[in-house]
C-alpha cells in the first residue's frame, strides 16, 4: 500500500512540473502608489497676527494610508498668510483670502483660508480732564460678540499695557465702556488710547490734544474719524453734530 501511493504521489508531481507550475513562487503584490492627498487646516478662519498649522496624509489606489515623505505646502498669497513649506506652521498677515496647497508624491490637495483685521473699534473717547472718571467706549460692528480674554489697552507707550480681565464681551453690533483706570497713565487731556487684539496686533488707536468740552466719537458709530460730539452718550450710539 506504502509504495503504490508514493507512485501515485509522484505522478501527481511530475503532472505538475509537465504543466510548467512553479509552485516556489507567489505572485508579486503591486507596487503602491500615492493617489489622493487630505489637506488639513487647524483654522479657515483667522485673524491678523494669529498662528495655525496645516497638515496633510495620503492614500494609495487602495484607499489605505501610504507614508510619503516630502510634503511640501505653499500659500498663494504669503502677503496675506504665510506659511512654512517644511511643517504647515501659517501666520495671517493681513485682511484677504489665501489658498493653502500641499503636495505629496506628486498629487496635490488645497483648502481657501480668511484672513481678517481685529473686529473692534475705539468708538468714544471722553478724558475729562484731570478727573479720573474718564472711559472709552468700544463698538463692535460684526453679527458675532467678541470676547476680550487676552486682549489689551495702553496709552501711547504701546509697551506699556494692561491686560483686560477676561470673560469681559462685546455683544454683536454693540458696546462696551473701559473706565480710565485700566490705562497705565490714565485718560488725561493730551493723551493716546490704543487697543490691542489677543495676538499683539493693534485693533485701533486715537490721540487727542485737548480735553473736549463732551467727548470725541465716530459719526456714524464704527466710521469715520473721532470727532467733537454733541453729548456724551456712554455705552449707547453716538450724538452726533
Amino acid at each position: 500500500m506504502t509504495a503504490t501511493r508514493s507512485l501515485v504521489f509522484g505522478c501527481v508531481l511530475l503532472a505538475v512540473a509537465a504543466c510548467g507550475y512553479d509552485y516556489t513562487t507567489a505572485p508579486s503584490a503591486p507596487e503602491r502608489v500615492v493617489t489622493t492627498v487630505v489637506l488639513s487646516v487647524a483654522d479657515s478662519a483667522l485673524e491678523v497676527g494669529q498662528f495655525t498649522t496645516a497638515s496633510a496624509s495620503s492614500r494609495d489606489q487602495f484607499g489605505e494610508p501610504i507614508d510619503v515623505p516630502g510634503v511640501t505646502f505653499t500659500s498663494s498669497a504669503p502677503d496675506v498668510a504665510g506659511i512654512n513649506p517644511a511643517n504647515g506652521h501659517i501666520l495671517a498677515v493681513s485682511d484677504g483670502m489665501t489658498t493653502i496647497t500641499a503636495s505629496v508624491g506628486g498629487k496635490v490637495s488645497a483648502r481657501t483660508i480668511t484672513v481678517t483685521f481685529p473686529p473692534l473699534f475705539i468708538n468714544e473717547v471722553a478724558p475729562f480732564g484731570v478727573a479720573d472718571t474718564g472711559w472709552v467706549e468700544l463698538y463692535n460692528p460684526t453679527s458675532k460678540p467678541v470676547d476680550l480674554t487676552g486682549w489689551a489697552v495702553t496709552n501711547a507707550d504701546a509697551f506699556l499695557r494692561t491686560t483686560l480681565p477676561a470673560g469681559l464681551i462685546v455683544p454683536a453690533g454693540g458696546f462696551l465702556v473701559i473706565g480710565e483706570g485700566f490705562f497705565p497713565k490714565g485718560l488725561s487731556d493730551r493723551e493716546t488710547a490704543r487697543l490691542f487684539s489677543r495676538f499683539g496686533v493693534q485693533s485701533d488707536a486715537f490721540a487727542w490734544g485737548h480735553d473736549p468740552v463732551t467727548s470725541f466719537g465716530r459719526c456714524p458709530d464704527g466710521e469715520s474719524a473721532l470727532i467733537p460730539t454733541a453729548a456724551a452718550t456712554k455705552g449707547t450710539r453716538n450724538a452726533c453734530l
